[in-house]
């Protein structure tokens, strides 16, 4: 499906077989609801696809049917994306998050979406994970934490509220 233009290609027609987008070289991809995030070689991040609620981090909410520069930060090193929203760590293991943050998904502690890219506390990540409308991340120390949507108790820390900041998941 590509009625958003998630697959950087310029267009919005469907292809029912791999189809080239670009011609940089990828480190690493994710996939959303209606969007995609990569990292190339350089360490450059790019975007393309829906983008109402500011996910692919380019300060607007326009669609974007070919892959477009995120910044011009380099050193990026994961990425994640989830439904209207995205993550990604730093050259220096911290996250940012843009995009939709209705349940608090971004972890800055708000509501309020943002369409360029924020940094989110000042934690050091090791990894994270964006879900439907929740977020969680594994800390360099091995400490896992959550954020965003819990009325399922997604998060795991066994209150069923949302969470708008990182909380820390034990046992």
């Amino acid at each position: 499906y590509n009625g958003g233009g998630q697959l950087g290609d310029g267009g919005t027609d469907n292809h029912y077989r791999p189809t080239a987008a670009g011609t940089a070289a990828w480190t690493q991809i994710a996939a959303g609801e209606y969007h995609s995030i990569g990292i190339d070689t350089d360490g450059a991040l790019w975007s393309c696809g829906e983008n109402g609620s500011g996910e692919l981090g380019l300060g607007d909410t326009e669609i974007h049917t070919t892959l477009t520069r995120v910044g011009t930060q380099t050193g990026w090193q994961h990425v994640s994306a989830g439904d209207s929203f995205s993550l990604a760590l730093d050259a220096s293991s911290h996250l940012w998050a843009w995009g939709a943050n209705g349940n608090g998904r971004l972890g800055d502690g708000t509501n309020e979406n943002r369409s360029s890219p924020v940094p989110i506390g000042s934690i050091t990540w090791r990894t994270v994970s964006a879900g439907n409308y929740h977020g969680i991340g594994l800390d360099l120390n091995g400490q896992l934490w959550a954020w965003g949507a819990n009325s399922s108790g997604q998060l795991g820390d066994g209150s069923g509220e949302d969470q708008p900041s990182p909380v820390p998941v034990g046992l």
